[in-house]
């Protein structure tokens, strides 16, 4: 069993090293820790999928810090049962329980490898039908995008070489526990273009007041 217990300290005179009233960044990690116990220990399936979705939103290094803590407790056949007072006197209370540790080391394996599907808008700077891979410029993202492509898909690109185009594309997450590190792949299922991109227009003078 572990106790985290916020350690009494004497400011200065007139000096207030630590505001009581709020929860410190550790107090946080620490309830967020508590609340995916909370999940992985619960029967419920609805559940078990949220607990996917917040080792998702975690990252690859939390989780695989989690993942390995359930990892050891399977190994060592132990319950590892935790518990918190912050310096206001909030107390709370996690578990991580044989049941926690499965469902954790599973929803883990689903995060780390995982498709997804997105819709995207940008500038196609290359074509190409199979062999190499395709090079967009996608709107509201840092740098450019490289996309593999099905001789099928890309045999029709052409006219849409430097246009703005609209991309359903295919995104293969996997995650490497080791490096703590997270790699993307993506593959083009289809393009079309895009359709302008709508300007509002300020109310004509007047229409505000009617």
């Amino acid at each position: 069993m572990f106790f985290l217990e916020a350690k009494e300290k004497r400011p200065a005179a007139g000096a207030q090293l630590v505001n009581e009233d709020v929860d410190g960044l550790v107090d946080v990690a620490v309830q967020r820790l508590f609340d995916v116990l909370d999940l992985a220990g619960a029967e419920q399936v609805a559940d078990r999928q949220t607990l996917e979705e917040s080792m998702r939103e975690l990252g690859v290094r939390a989780a695989a810090r989690i993942a390995g803590l359930a990892n050891a407790s399977l190994q060592e056949d132990v319950e590892v049962d935790l518990a918190l007072r912050t310096p206001r006197g909030r107390r709370a209370k996690g578990l991580l329980s044989r049941r926690a540790s499965v469902a954790l080391q599973h929803a883990f394996a689903q995060a780390s490898d995982r498709v997804e599907r997105h819709h995207l808008v940008g500038i196609l700077h290359t074509v190409s039908d199979g062999p190499d891979l395709l090079r967009m410029e996608v709107e509201g993202a840092r740098g450019d995008l490289r996309l593999a492509v099905q001789p099928q898909v890309g045999a029709g690109l052409g006219p849409l070489l430097s246009k703005r185009i609209a991309a359903d594309v295919e995104v293969t997450v996997k995650w490497h526990a080791a490096s703590g590190r997270e790699t993307r792949s993506y593959r083009l299922l289809h393009a079309e273009a895009a359709r302008p991109a709508q300007i509002e227009l300020p109310p004509p003078d007047g229409a505000a007041s009617q």
